[in-house]
């Protein structure tokens, strides 16, 4: 009787506040469409905790444990990004059925998709949920903190999501990474152990038996080493078609640790003897440039670096004849396939320099991606919303949408182990993965579960390059931070100002357009002219916020 009376309690106060924050549809938000704030309040009075015909708790036409979800079909619209069509994925077929909750996908890939949420935010029409890797910290902070777009999640959470609970109190680091400054939680996070680096740099051992040289362990030894490749033929056709060293213009940022400091972070930032340091701005980085400029102008670095598509830099690799000596990429197998890279490629080590005599690494991925999912206040019945989260935060709902729905890319036997699958022919696991799952979607995957999650072929090798790098992996990685919605608002314009010059002035150095030696004085005071010491004094009461004393 005491539970039931709680609960009825409880529903009252969470539809309340639901009904206050809540604008049923994707109705444009104006001031003339928000019910009187008494006439909400009246209405929430009058809903009840009731029992079903089975006896199952329920608020309204939700449930309040186990499946379906509620008892008449709900819709839920979520905004996501996604390059297949949810509605053909059997895994979100079977969700649906289950949970007798219908999803209303907006599904659009790549910057069709970052365009339909900047036009959400512009037109104040929004869908009930945005999710997958589309939300960034600074959507969190300006469009939930300080707008309240975004509705706060940690009541409801308490409330009605036991599994989402529980993750964020149990994974390392769980609760901590999602709350914001404003003490709220906005988000629904992907918690899972990640791979210890991001991009690694990996060569072609079979051109070095070819060209009869070691493996090199300098920025000064990988110079000669391409060369040979440039000039020796070693793909064997007596035609001048290898490409010694390729990658996509990002994936340079994560070798300029070979000089000491990685810019592997949008922030262009990271961490040096304890100080927050712009890596653009540093001695560090002017070295690298003008190597990676020899390298460019010598024929060694790709000459479509700043103009190929991901499409087209993975079609070279795949091209009949081996034409990549060196590239960097997330593992390999995705670039110059799964057969070419077992027999002919390897990670290399990170090299040292005379900018960095100890080789060093920039940290991986953080294993809580805090941004991955938020409710909008046009939500009907967060309730629900959080209830349906819950449930895919399930351990096998979770594996699923990690690995793909079992029988694809994963099994799961009957003692409880798992087993890896590999994907059809003329498919890499992670292509794969992208047309049966929304790898983006919310999902936990407790460091237990992952240590029994087999690895394919393909996560093999991810796996076999982590080992190498480990040992070189920063000791001073970047923390886990939040701007807060006041930080954010003096500097965004500042960031993207900074960001759009910083590329353009990369790729004109690197391809030789313009002179780094002439221009770097006049680079830095622009940099200070664009806003550099407010940014960094922002960033870096942003990153040490929480730094123990």
């Amino acid at each position: 009787m005491k539970r039931k009376k709680l609960l009825k309690r409880m529903g009252s106060i969470f539809l309340a506040c639901m009904m206050i924050f809540s604008i049923t549809g994707c109705s444009k938000n104006d001031g003339e469409q928000k019910p009187d704030k008494e006439e909400k309040t009246s209405a929430a009075s009058e809903m009840e905790t009731t029992a079903d015909t089975d006896g199952r708790e329920m608020i309204g036409n939700v449930y309040l444990e186990g499946l379906p979800l509620c008892k008449e079909t709900e819709t839920i619209t979520i905004l996501v990004n996604s390059s297949a069509d949810p509605n053909e994925m059997e895994l979100f077929k079977r969700f649906e059925e289950e949970t007798n909750v219908k999803i209303n996908w907006l599904a659009y890939s790549g910057d069709v998709a970052t365009e339909k949420k900047n036009l959400m935010y512009s037109s104040g029409e929004y869908p009930d949920m945005v999710c997958g890797w589309l939300l960034n910290d600074t959507d969190i902070m300006r469009y939930g903190a300080n707008e309240g777009i975004y509705i706060p999640l940690e009541d409801l959470i308490a409330q009605y999501a036991p599994r989402i609970q529980d993750c964020l109190d149990k994974f390392p680091e769980g609760r901590d990474t999602v709350t914001t400054p404003d003490g709220h939680i906005y988000t629904v996070p992907i918690m899972a152990p990640q791979p210890v680096t991001e991009n690694v740099v990996l060569i072609n051992k079979a051109w070095l038996e070819a060209v009869d040289m070691e493996m090199p362990a300098t920025v000064d030894e990988l110079y000669d080493v391409l060369v040979a490749f440039r000039d020796k033929d070693p793909n064997g056709n007596s035609q001048a078609d290898e490409i010694p060293f390729s990658t996509q213009s990002l994936g340079l940022r994560h070798m300029l640790a070979w000089f000491g400091l990685g810019d592997s972070t949008d922030q262009h930032i990271a961490v040096k003897d304890s100080n927050l340091v712009f890596v653009p701005e540093t001695e560090n980085y002017y070295e690298a440039v003008k190597f990676l400029n020899k390298l460019f102008r010598e024929g060694l670095l790709d000459q479509e670096l700043f103009t190929h598509s991901d499409d087209q830099f993975k079609a070279k690799g795949k091209e009949e004849e081996p034409v990549y000596g060196l590239f960097i990429d997330w593992s390999g197998p995705g670039v110059v396939g799964q057969e070419r890279f077992e027999e002919e490629y390897t990670a290399l080590p990170p090299l040292a320099s005379s900018m960095s005599p100890e080789p060093v690494w920039p940290q991986g991925p953080t294993s809580v991606f805090k941004d991955q999912c938020a409710i909008t206040k046009n939500a009907a019945n967060p309730m629900l919303i959080l209830r349906w989260l819950d449930y895919i935060y399930d351990e096998d709902n979770s594996v699923q949408i990690m690995k793909g729905p079992y029988g694809e890319l994963i099994e799961r036997n009957d003692d409880g182990s798992f087993s890896a699958l590999e994907p059809p022919a003329g498919e890499n696991m992670d292509s794969y993965r992208n047309k049966i799952s929304i790898t983006g979607m919310p999902y936990c995957i407790m460091p237990e579960i992952q240590n029994k999650l087999p690895l394919s072929a393909f996560e093999q090798v991810k796996q076999d390059a982590d080992d190498v790098y480990a040992a070189y992996i920063t000791k001073e990685p970047i923390p886990a931070y939040w701007l807060t919605p006041e930080e954010s608002s003096e500097i965004s314009t500042v960031q993207t100002d900074l960001d759009k010059y910083v590329k353009d002035t990369f790729a004109s150095w690197v391809s030789g357009q313009s002179n780094i030696e002439e221009e770097w004085d006049a680079y830095k005071e622009q940099l200070k002219i664009l806003g550099l010491d407010k940014y960094m004094d922002v960033m870096t009461s942003a990153v040490f916020r929480n730094k123990s004393n």
